[in-house]
């Protein structure tokens, strides 16, 4: 299932945004913590930036609820911060919702959505090896989404070849999806 709602970090923000002031917390040391292990000194220092609409502070609160690191793992408060940091133009935060969509660990997987978030991350990229590996993404999602649409319409080579995708792509190993795949090209006498 996909996560949607109403409810925006944002308007959360706008809400508290007399209580917390932006400048008492610092980015770089809530962002250490993170990288440290040191969850509830990188929730202290980063929430509170987070909440004032630093999108670089919202995108470790969103990596903290994905994961579960000092507070409560919530997908959906995850994918909310994410949304409203990538409505911010933030490129990491587009980055894991693509991500997000392609893998289909704590999003439903739906490889046309992560096509989408894939070409907005390109938007923000220059031309370099990073935007090609964005791109090759984006390729794989697209080929995907076309392999599954036929998969689903009965086509046996498409069913066969997403079969073999989810058998032996590192990425999107799926064994229970590899099997259904191959049974369904098998069910049509293949």
């Amino acid at each position: 299932m996909t996560i949607k709602s109403n409810f925006s970090f944002l308007s959360l923000a706008a809400a508290l945004a007399f209580t917390v002031p932006a400048n008492a917390q610092d980015f770089d040391a809530g962002w250490t913590a993170l990288r440290a292990g040191d969850y509830e000194t990188a929730r202290t220092q980063l929430e509170p930036l987070a909440l004032a609409g630093d999108d670089r502070a919202m995108v470790g609160m969103a990596y903290l609820y994905l994961n579960g690191f000092g507070v409560t793992e919530n997908y959906t408060i995850a994918f909310r911060i994410f949304r409203d940091a990538a409505d911010l133009g933030n490129a990491d935060a587009m980055y894991a919702i693509a991500t997000g969509f392609y893998i289909g660990e704590w999003l439903e997987q739906d490889f046309e959505l992560a096509s989408e978030w894939y070409k907005k991350v390109e938007a923000t990229m220059e031309d370099g090896p990073g935007k090609t590996s964005i791109e090759g993404l984006r390729q794989a999602a697209e080929t995907l989404a076309v392999l599954e649409a036929g998969a689903n319409r009965g086509n046996v080579t498409d069913q066969i070849a997403l079969a073999n995708r989810y058998a032996e792509d590192p990425i999107l190993i799926n064994l229970d999806k590899s099997i259904r795949w191959f049974r369904a090209a098998a069910e049509q006498d293949d």
